[in-house]
């Protein structure tokens, strides 16, 4: 009976600290916590496109567009443009797998992926992704596509995402 109330004792005392703590840190330090919520006031999305190609896809030795992964954008004054692409990359022993982003028929750096395998490695199933900001492209129409080679050996996608978002800041 003694040892329960001696842990309910050190139960409230730690209790009592963490509030202690919290509330010193709420109106003590609170100068210092910058809420985010804030940075996002002025920022809004202006347009969003998605595309998929859920089959699978055998990367081509050459760069080459991959099915249904294109984009007809339209942008105005000051906007920016946030592309995602994500896909399950199948890569066999020995193998290198490139992704790019291409904007206008052009290869747009850094919009770049690298994935390989080593000898003796067997199959590999990871996840494929490009994250890209683009903020220098000019009002109008655009065209973005993710294009695709397997440089050495066997691989293939399924389940490849596009998303864009253009947004004004």
């Amino acid at each position: 009976m003694g040892e329960s109330k001696a842990a309910v004792a050190v139960a409230l005392v730690i209790g009592l600290a963490g509030i202690g703590i919290g509330g010193y840190s709420f109106y003590m330090l609170q100068s210092n916590i910058t809420p985010t919520i804030s940075d996002l006031d002025d920022v809004y999305t202006t347009g969003i496109w998605y595309r998929e190609h859920i089959l699978s896809y055998t990367l081509p030795v050459t760069n080459t567009q991959i099915p249904d992964l294109f984009a007809q954008i339209s942008i105005g004054t000051g906007e920016s443009v946030y592309l995602l692409y994500t896909a399950d990359l199948n890569l066999n022993d020995n193998s290198e797998a490139r992704f790019r982003v291409y904007i206008d028929g052009v290869y747009n750096t850094p919009g770049f992926a690298f994935y390989e395998t080593g000898s003796g490695s067997g199959q590999m199933r990871i996840a494929a992704t490009i994250q890209h900001y683009i903020t220098d492209l000019t009002p109008g129409t655009h065209n973005i596509s993710i294009w695709a080679e397997c440089a050495l050996g066997t691989a293939w996608v399924v389940y490849s995402k596009l998303f864009i978002q253009s947004y004004n800041v």
